[in-house]
């Protein structure tokens, strides 16, 4: 039963590429021929879990080989000067957070009952992960909702997947919640890292 049910994976980090193409400087969106010049845009998102319900999460450009090794409590804003050479410095956008993993199997297995019962039920379902960090300008905070799945073949690894449910962000001067636009983002794939020992 534990074995089939969701889980974080610890000894390493979620992944997202995102790739997607929009017109050169020299084009317009209404006249693209083939000798108009495109731009291909990479970005990547991680995403570390800790056991203590911590975590970290960042958006950057630099590719998985110069990150995954610096995704540590150790490294969160330290050492991070706009003309630092370390390379730790793709550090220096990266932003706390602590997460949740919603479903209890019990409480789920209740709710189905109320539910044929009639009544309302709002609980995530299992494996719905929440995560909230702290924003770029201390004045927002974000909140991420994601669904964690299995990718491979059947009988593979198990819990290795993010699937995007959605995006927000919260502004506190304006007590206002917004959502952002997942319009080129792609799901999260789990991979290893070695350096990071069980997660402890």
């Amino acid at each position: 039963m534990l074995r089939t049910r969701p889980r974080l994976r610890f000894n390493g980090c979620y992944i997202s590429t995102v790739n997607y193409h929009r017109p050169g400087a020299a084009s317009t969106a209404t006249h693209i021929t083939y000798t108009s010049p495109v731009h291909i845009v990479t970005y990547y998102r991680y995403l570390r879990f800790f056991r203590d319900g911590s975590c970290i999460s960042l958006l950057t450009t630099a590719e998985p080989m110069d990150v995954v090794h610096h995704l540590t409590k150790e490294n969160m804003h330290s050492h991070h000067k706009s003309d630092s050479m370390l390379p730790s410095a793709v550090m220096k956008y990266a932003l706390r957070g602590r997460w949740k993993l919603s479903g209890n199997p019990y409480h789920i297995a209740a709710a189905a009952g109320e539910a044929a019962e009639g009544n309302d039920t709002t609980e995530a379902a299992e494996g719905d992960v929440h995560i909230e960090t702290e924003g770029v300008d201390p004045k927002y905070m974000y909140k991420m909702q994601l669904a964690l799945r299995s990718a491979g073949h059947a009988g593979g690894t198990r819990n290795n997947k993010f699937v995007w449910k959605g995006f927000w962000y919260y502004n506190r001067l304006s007590d206002d919640w917004a959502a952002f636009t997942l319009r080129n983002d792609r799901a999260f794939f789990w991979s290893r890292v070695r350096s990071y020992g069980l997660g402890w």
